[in-house]
């Protein structure tokens, strides 16, 4: 086989081609190519830069690039791409045949659709896309070629819709999705990108959230509120790993105190205090979720204490015990260790 002769239309067309194919650009017709050649040097030497239009059937440009040749190699590329009504839609850099810079995008009204940016062919750093009315529609960061890094995106009213983490190409730990400018779902994600569980959150139906919880690594961590339709809190709940773990509180309506009391390791400890119409009602006592004691508070008609109590984490009577007149007065005092008065 003979050595190619550079003088050769068809083998000067070779790039050329190649250039086409690595354009990437979809057009639905064949179109004649119109080649304008602009040679950087003599025609005995082999490198050369070529710049090509393509036309549809009325003699609009619909694509142009430029390129150097180079022992029938594509080095630099520029191309742009155009509708059917001459406006740019696409621009996009080579190096070295690879994709090298900036590749951006318009929407027919010459509004941005996107940029990406490459570097040797792999996508790099931060890469946008926006609606056709111009609102943001998601921010994405690479790293050589990967998505690596906070993922966001809008709805097209600039809403968030979705917020969360790559890691080498992999979505992990806790993904957030809203809807109608509100939380609607929680994803949660392994390190291998595997995918856990997810939270579904859930609303009254005047848009009031009924609970804000609250995880580390896919468990509930750290304190949760409920709310009732009015937005008033009814519920704090601590958890630790998962499990309920720390000071649970729950209020009744009116946003007065309705139970509080210790769970450690999900199970129910030490005393717990219970209350109705804004005061004491009751003292349980428990130790590993097991109710050890309780205490019912009694009150005269006028709403006066009669007994102020004193117990140990068991429940046992320890301390100083009062007992009042219905006028408030102290009427005696006594002092118990370990449930035997002193």
């Amino acid at each position: 086989m003979g050595i190619p002769d550079p003088t050769n239309p068809l083998v000067r067309m070779q790039p050329i081609m190649k250039f086409m194919a690595t354009c990437n650009f979809l057009v639905k017709k064949p179109f004649p190519i119109v080649l304008l050649a602009i040679f950087c040097l003599s025609q005995g030497i082999s490198q050369e830069r070529e710049r090509i239009t393509n036309q549809d059937e009325d003699g609009t440009i619909i694509l142009e690039g430029e390129i150097d040749i180079y022992n029938d190699k594509i080095d630099t590329v520029w191309v742009r791409l155009f509708n059917s009504n001459g406006k740019k839609i696409e621009e996009k850099k080579f190096k070295n045949g690879k994709l090298h810079g900036d590749w951006e995008g318009w929407y027919s009204d010459g509004s941005k659709k996107f940029i990406k940016k490459y570097r040797n062919g792999m996508l790099r750093a931060t890469q946008r896309e926006w609606y056709p009315n111009g609102e943001l529609l998601k921010v994405i960061i690479y790293e050589l070629g990967v998505i690596n890094g906070v993922y966001n995106e809008w709805w097209n009213n600039g809403e968030k819709k979705v917020e969360g983490q790559y890691k080498d190409g992999k979505k992990r730990g806790q993904w957030t999705h809203y809807d109608a400018g509100r939380k609607s779902r929680y994803d949660f994600y392994r390190r291998s990108g595997e995918f856990l569980a997810s939270y579904n959150f859930k609303y009254y139906a005047n848009g009031q959230i009924k609970e804000e919880p609250s995880f580390v690594n896919r468990k509930a961590e750290g304190i949760w509120l409920r709310y009732s339709e009015g937005g008033n809190t009814i519920m704090q709940l601590e958890y630790l790993k998962g499990r309920k773990h720390g000071t649970w509180i729950k209020w009744w309506e009116n946003g007065e105190k309705k139970e509080e009391g210790l769970y450690l390791g999900n199970k129910k400890e030490e005393q717990w205090t219970y209350y109705d119409s804004g005061r004491r009602s009751r003292y349980n006592f428990f130790r590993s979720d097991e109710l050890l004691a309780s205490y019912d508070f009694e009150y005269y008609a006028n709403g006066q204490l009669k007994e102020e109590p004193s117990f140990n984490i068991d429940g046992v009577r320890e301390g100083k015990w009062i007992q009042y007149f219905e006028g408030g007065e102290k009427k005696s005092q006594e002092l118990y260790t370990n449930a035997t008065p002193n």
